[in-house]
């Protein structure tokens, strides 16, 4: 009895010995002794800053390609979101990726132009693509692009004049031009799209008419009562570069049976007053970027202009528009333009008086 007594009483004490050891284990491993962390190897980094989570945006595109390069050549990448818009937390993303052990970071939009402005001179061993922007100071005042930054960017005088030559060519002849006088991308675009239009007046030998009317400093209220009096004064179509301009005036537009082209999102699925939407072609200069780097061809210290040659604009038709647009219009002027058989003036401070339109009445307001 006495025996059998002591035996349950080694049994409990190896338990509870038992029980001591792995909490003190436990205590060292989560209090005491800090985890080693595992630090990546990845080759590929995408930046993206806080506004760029949603799937639809500018960032979805580049993650693509990225994902697809990727397993189809056996690469690693990651992606890196910044906690805000501020240049600073976008650096800090970037020094992540650093420290991942990248090889190539890939920033997309001309947000993160001050970033990379920065970032070239930290980390001079890493290779920088920078999407839709250049390497800039905040106030743009300063630019500086370093042998280890390439930036791509897309030619906004051809989309604008191939903007302009589809509005013409499916038969409208009275439009007008949304712009903001102070940024360079609408003014781009609005020269580029007068142009296209008077390009394709002249051909199928029509007059045209564009009203340039600069939204620079008007709030939502003013911009739907210009919409408005544009499109009571018989303007058929708006060109706007600004998807939130583009969603203001869709209710007026569909108000007065009108059209809209717009520039930026794809918004043909929104309203049939969307004839068509022009956009970037991100996935595609990504993916040809990729290429570039791991042939040997990356070329920094450049700014690198991609147009209808390396198929750099994605055309979406509003089949349900009123006037709908014909594809083949379109494979006509990207092979006019990327055969070079059309100069368009890229300068926007020349006059629209010496741009030599042959078809086409501009009135600038």
């Amino acid at each position: 009895m006495h025996k059998h007594h002591n035996f349950r009483t080694g049994i409990i004490l190896s338990v509870m010995f038992l029980i001591i050891i792995v909490c003190f284990v436990l205590f060292e491993q989560f209090f005491i002794t800090e985890k080693p962390k595992n630090k990546k190897n990845i080759e590929i980094a995408l930046i993206t800053n806080s506004h760029t989570k949603n799937v639809n945006d500018d960032s979805r595109p580049a993650i693509n390609a990225i994902k697809k390069y990727c397993k189809e050549e056996k690469h690693t990448y990651s992606t890196y979101v910044s906690t805000s818009d501020n240049v600073e937390d976008c650096l800090t993303a970037i020094d992540k990726a650093s420290k991942d052990n990248a090889k190539l970071i890939i920033c997309v939009g001309s947000e993160l132009g001050e970033a990379v402005y920065q970032a070239q001179g930290r980390y001079p061993d890493i290779s920088f693509f920078l999407i839709d922007g250049e390497p800039a100071s905040n106030d743009g005042s300063v630019t500086q692009t370093d042998t280890n930054v390439m930036p791509i960017t897309f030619d906004d005088d051809e989309s604008g004049f191939i903007s302009g030559y589809m509005c013409v060519k499916s038969g409208y002849n009275k439009m007008a031009v949304m712009y903001d006088k102070n940024n360079s991308s609408d003014m781009h675009h609005m020269y580029g799209f007068i142009q296209g239009a008077d390009y394709a007046a002249t051909e199928s030998n029509v007059k045209a008419s564009v009203i340039c009317k600069d939204i620079s400093s008007a709030n939502e209220d003013v911009l739907s009562e210009y919409a408005s009096k544009l499109f009571s004064k018989n303007v058929q179509l708006i060109f706007t570069n600004n998807n939130s301009t583009t969603k203001l005036i869709i209710p007026i537009a569909e108000k007065y049976t009108k059209s809209i082209m717009n520039f930026g999102n794809d918004s043909t699925n929104d309203s049939e007053s969307i004839c068509a939407s022009l956009t970037n072609n991100t996935e595609n200069a990504v993916t040809s970027c990729l290429k570039l780097y791991y042939s040997g061809k990356f070329k920094g210290g450049d700014t690198t202009k991609i147009n209808s040659t390396n198929a750099a604009f994605d055309f979406t038709f509003n089949e349900k528009s009123k006037l709908p647009m014909n594809s083949e219009d379109l494979e006509y002027i990207q092979k006019k333009l990327s055969g070079q058989a059309i100069t368009i003036i890229t300068d926007t401070t020349v006059d629209i008086e010496d741009l030599e339109l042959k078809a086409t009445n501009v009135k600038i307001k």
